[in-house]
């Protein structure tokens, strides 16, 4: 059987608990959280989530997978933290059957307590904002709070831990992308260098086709000449030879 202070203390945690969840859920940076956030009944759809504040009607509902808030410059928190204190103080401390509505454990100790002779007043909320309470950051657009200093310190080394490996990971992107342009620029300077020589090739081999297209002219020249003196020599052989063979000096 568990004592009156016990059934206290856990009734104390409960409520600590459901404090927590709430002003998480109620401060988170969500699109349903945000004062520019207006809900359009679209026909054959339903209830869409558009930003009124943005130039041209942007859709921005996390229900239907399209929250922008944690990347968007003009969000503005729908709720304070004093607000929902309130209202969730004033649930938690409401008759039990309007506890239990919401909060069916918390209603459920409660009707524990109402079975002593003397139930005591109901256990004060314990503030998340507070001193067992304390908001650590916020982490990819969600708030972390923590339920003790010794949590608030795990969860702040953890986080600063997470920080500081993705200020080493930007830094080693930038060393990639410093040896990537430096290599980009050697490779730019090579590509200069094959132009270079590919225009000297282009030049020499020029050079070279009229080269050889002289060359051939002259070849053909020397050709013609050789058949020109070959001609002329057969001619002059025949000049030479045929008057010793003419029978008119055999009779002579």
């Amino acid at each position: 059987m568990k004592t009156v202070g016990e059934v206290r203390q856990k009734l104390k945690q409960v409520r600590f608990r459901h404090a927590k969840r709430v002003l998480e859920e109620a401060l988170s940076i969500t699109s349903s959280n945000c004062e520019h956030n207006t809900l359009v009944d679209v026909p054959g759809v339903g209830e869409v989530g558009v930003c009124d504040v943005a130039p041209t009607p942007v859709v921005c509902d996390a229900a239907r997978g399209c929250d922008l808030a944690s990347s968007c410059g003009r969000f503005s928190g729908l709720h304070t933290k004093d607000t929902v204190k309130g209202q969730v103080e004033a649930a938690l401390n409401a008759s039990i059957p309007e506890v239990a509505a919401k909060y069916p454990d918390a209603a459920a100790l409660m009707w524990v307590l109402t079975e002593d002779p003397a139930p005591p007043d109901a256990p004060a909320l314990t503030d998340p904002f507070g001193e067992s309470g304390v908001f650590v950051g916020a982490f990819f657009g969600v708030n972390v709070w923590a339920g003790s200093t010794h949590e608030r310190s795990v969860l702040a080394s953890s986080l600063n831990a997470l920080v500081e490996s993705e200020v080493r990971l930007q830094q080693e992107v930038a060393h990639k992308d410093e040896a990537l342009q430096s290599a980009r620029s050697e490779l730019d300077a090579m590509q200069a260098d094959l132009q270079q020589v590919h225009e000297k090739f282009s030049a020499t081999e020029n050079a070279l086709s009229v080269v050889e297209a002289d060359l051939k002219g002259r070849v053909q020249q020397l050709g013609d000449a050789l058949r020109a003196v070959t001609e002329e020599r057969d001619m002059l052989q025949a000049r030479v030879d045929l008057p010793m063979l003419s029978p008119s000096r055999w009779f002579k």
